[in-house]
């Protein structure tokens, strides 16, 4: 099979501030952006060329496609694609081609910083953050197929050149929804044509597979060539290896059919392969953000692989595990706590122990609260005049766990007033069953229902008298359609509604 030659012309990155940074504000290291080729990150050994339309490498030369180690070290990326691809509308669409064909991302804004002098230009969570090697912001007008899907993308390059760091490239993404509808089956694709040893070799790459990291990897039976492979660093794997094609995807069904196919299948057969990394169903609403990590890695061999790939791990959640303003405010006979995230996280769980306990105590809540930030909970169980620490677990996405806290306070006499609270139905989305929280002021009757989007009742959940305090009911969602619904609670006067996705 006869390598891709093409000769594209392409809008390139420029350089906000000097080649290198005397203080970065990111990581423990300066950044360094390459004076001579703009659109390259070159902080330690991995040198990796981004291009302004969500794809990596070159189609011109070897030197900038993926290089290790360092600038004039082994090729090992001839390019990479980013797709984002949904089954809303009936028929599958997707943004992004095989680059750099006819790719389908339009350029919005495209910047390298090297230091802090374009401070002021970036969005305030890039601020609050700290620099990054690269910013790009893209949508898919410019989607070809089937049409856009109404998407906007962020994408944050990070590199590092302590040696710890310095073999591998971390890229953050943000996606904004921006359809006008709930996608319940978004899907996330790295398709990438990595070439070990250069375009001279590429027809002798193997695919594995680490599958404690799921993390797809490509090598060749020449020692001197390194390994190369990308690793999600905040997001589940759904589709990983080496696609079961022998040619790239050029349709938006053929695309849509790979990324969500579930398998993972590793190559031991010499051929030029593609490795493909989807992460999915996702749910976003409209208007809301959705988070996608990943970094691409290389090594001298797969232990080395191995070692930089937990090392782009570990710095990636340094980095991002961080919840704000986790506090306490005794209430009447109650404790309300609060924190903020930064990131999208599976859920939280607090814990209780009075004062001094050695042990970090008992959870207090039945089941991983979720929904949007900020997040609040009131602990209506506490014992008047008893002090307690209060800790706070948060559990990532690929089911790692963070403790903050704890904090300590004083519960005050008497257990009333409660709050009347309708908490997020977990899981969301649900393919069988998901539990619905609910917490009551007051005893009484209360009545819980689901209902369609055209405002047609489709179950009742919970019906009758319940007690004051927390409160939680089951819903069967193994007889209703995928899709979207509201379920509403109502005790008295009050009344309270959320959004709930099924997925089949």
């Amino acid at each position: 099979m006869e390598k891709r030659i093409v000769t594209t012309a392409v809008v390139l990155l420029f350089i906000a501030g000097a080649s290198w940074a005397a203080n970065a504000k990111y990581g423990d290291a300066a950044f360094y952006v390459d004076g001579e080729n703009s659109d390259v990150h070159d902080a330690g050994l991995y040198h990796l060329r981004l291009w302004d339309r969500l794809w990596v490498g070159s189609t011109t030369s070897e030197h900038g496609s993926g290089n290790y180690p360092g600038k004039s070290g082994v090729a090992t990326l001839y390019t990479g694609s980013f797709w984002v691809g949904t089954n809303a509308w009936g028929k599958p669409r997707v943004s992004g081609d095989v680059a750099p064909f006819r790719t389908e991302w339009h350029k919005m804004l495209g910047v390298l910083w090297s230091d802090g002098s374009s401070w002021n230009q970036r969005p305030p969570y890039i601020r609050k953050r700290g620099a990054l090697d690269s910013y790009l912001k893209v949508d898919d007008r410019d989607a070809k197929e089937e049409g856009p899907i109404g998407l906007v993308v962020e994408q944050h390059g990070m590199q590092w050149s302590d040696t710890t760091n310095d073999d591998y490239v971390i890229f953050q993404t943000h996606l904004l929804n921006k359809s006008g509808r709930t996608l319940t089956d978004e899907f996330i694709c790295l398709f990438y044509d990595f070439d070990v040893g250069g375009s001279l070799s590429y027809i002798d790459d193997k695919v594995g597979i680490d599958y404690p990291r799921k993390m797809p990897y490509m090598y060749d039976d020449e020692p001197k060539h390194p390994y190369v492979g990308l690793r999600i660093l905040d997001g589940k794997p759904h589709t990983m290896g080496a696609p079961d094609i022998m040619n790239d995807p050029d349709t938006d069904a053929k695309k849509w059919a790979l990324m969500t196919s579930g398998k993972w299948i590793e190559r031991e057969t010499p051929y030029d392969w593609r490795v493909c990394l989807s992460s999915g169903p996702h749910v976003c609403a409209n208007n809301e953000k959705l988070r996608f990590a990943f970094a691409v890695v290389a090594g001298a061999n797969l232990a080395e692989l191995q070692a930089n790939s937990d090392a782009a791990y570990k710095k990636y959640w340094e980095l991002f595990t961080n919840v704000d303003d986790f506090s306490a405010r005794v209430l009447p006979g109650a404790v309300e706590l609060s924190w903020e995230p930064n990131i999208n996280y599976a859920g939280f769980n607090l814990y209780r122990a009075e004062a001094n306990d050695a042990t970090t105590g008992v959870k207090i809540n039945s089941h991983p609260i979720t929904g949007r930030k900020p997040f609040n909970y009131v602990d209506s169980t506490v014992t008047a005049d008893t002090t307690y620490d209060y800790t706070l677990e948060a559990v990532n996405l690929n089911g790692g766990k963070e403790r903050y806290g704890p904090i300590r306070v004083k519960a005050e006499g008497k257990t009333k007033p409660l709050s009347f609270r309708l908490a997020q139905s977990f899981p969301n989305p649900a393919r069988e069953t998901t539990t619905i929280a609910f917490a009551l002021a007051e005893a009484g009757d209360v009545t819980l229902e689901v209902f369609d989007l055209s405002g047609r009742k489709v179950a009742t959940v919970a019906e009758g008298h319940r007690s004051a305090g927390e409160n939680e009911a089951t819903l069967d969602t193994g007889t209703l359609a995928a899709g979207v619904y509201i379920y509403r609670l109502r005790a008295g006067d009050k009344v309270a509604a959320k959004r709930l996705a099924v997925v089949k």
